[in-house]
């Protein structure tokens, strides 16, 4: 079994479990385990094939201590960096005084970074998967799929116990493609987000490539007509800001990250009210509006941050 280390001191403070709070969907994810002493295990699917990550921070020390096991453990600690926030430059954000919130989230996390997962289509399945459905659901859908159709996290660690004992790496563009249609319904996942994924995964490899964009042009995917997230009509632009922040670094989605606008009344008000002009007929889906009876609200068109709240 391969297997790789690496030891990374940050030019700032990082929470390792906290900026990869982003990458981890609930507590039942098969992909990702937070240990009780702040280390993190992560199962992901590289260029090189998969691989299982555990990153250990050593504050005594200021550095963070990585260790991968399989094809892909390489390139995932290559990228390791990227994913503790390296890449965020923090220096011109400032949150605005009437947005306060922001404003005492950004005091009490001064260690969150926003990561880079460099992990473009599984992001993007994930995102599909949370598509006119409850954070619950999208959840369920997501660990049931990834348990039936993905593989053991590779390594050691799944040969006995621990918390990267029951990882799995999340399935392929191929296994994503070839899952047939019941499995889908098993999963409580409808056509629509089915074609979605079954999209994505035929032309995976030109996702991936979005990756080395700047981050201008990957807030301009969801405008553009020519642009690879036009095959995609389920995912709008909330959708491909959340791809910008948690895997290609935009830091247009910093405001809801830190906030957590998903446990905030205001929004669960606006949902409701939402779906009730769903029913009455009133409802208008607009760019950064909210879809009717999705159960969510948008704020890109509320507050300017181009992302919208996940639930959940």
């Amino acid at each position: 079994m391969v297997e790789a280390l690496r030891r990374w001191t940050p030019r700032q403070r990082v929470e390792v479990q906290l900026t990869l709070s982003s990458l981890r969907r609930g507590r039942t994810d098969p992909t990702v385990r937070f240990a009780r002493d702040g280390s993190v295990w992560r199962a992901t699917r590289t260029a090189e094939g998969p691989a299982l990550v555990h990153i250990v921070p050593q504050p005594s020390e200021g550095v963070v201590e990585g260790r991968a096991w399989g094809p892909g453990c390489h390139v995932a600690l290559d990228g390791l960096p990227d994913l503790l926030g390296a890449s965020d430059d923090s220096s011109g954000f400032t949150p605005r005084p009437d947005h306060w919130r922001l404003v005492q989230a950004w005091r009490q996390r001064p260690g969150w970074r926003v990561p880079r997962s460099r992990a473009v289509f599984e992001a993007l399945a994930a995102a599909a998967l949370q598509q006119v459905v409850t954070g619950v659901e999208a959840r369920r859908a997501w660990s049931h799929l990834v348990r039936r159709f993905g593989e053991p996290a590779p390594g050691s660690p799944g040969h006995g116990a621990g918390p990267g004992a029951e990882l799995f790496v999340p399935p392929g563009p191929e296994q994503w493609a070839s899952i047939p249609s019941w499995e889908w319904l098993a999963a409580g996942v409808e056509e629509r987000r089915r074609r979605v994924i079954q999209r994505a995964a035929r032309c995976a490899g030109r996702l991936e490539q979005t990756v080395w964009l700047p981050p201008s042009e990957v807030m301009t995917l969801a405008e553009l007509p020519q642009s690879r997230s036009s095959k995609f009509p389920t995912l709008g632009a909330a959708r491909v800001a959340e791809l910008g922040c948690v895997d290609l670094l935009s830091s247009c989605c910093v405001g809801p990250a830190l906030v957590g606008v998903r446990r905030r009344r205001r929004w669960r008000r606006g949902c409701v009210a939402a779906r009730r002009r769903a029913v009455l007929g009133r409802a208008r889906v607009r760019g950064g509006g909210a879809s009717p009876g999705c159960g969510r609200l948008s704020c890109s068109s509320a507050a300017g941050w181009g992302c919208s709240p996940r639930w959940g």
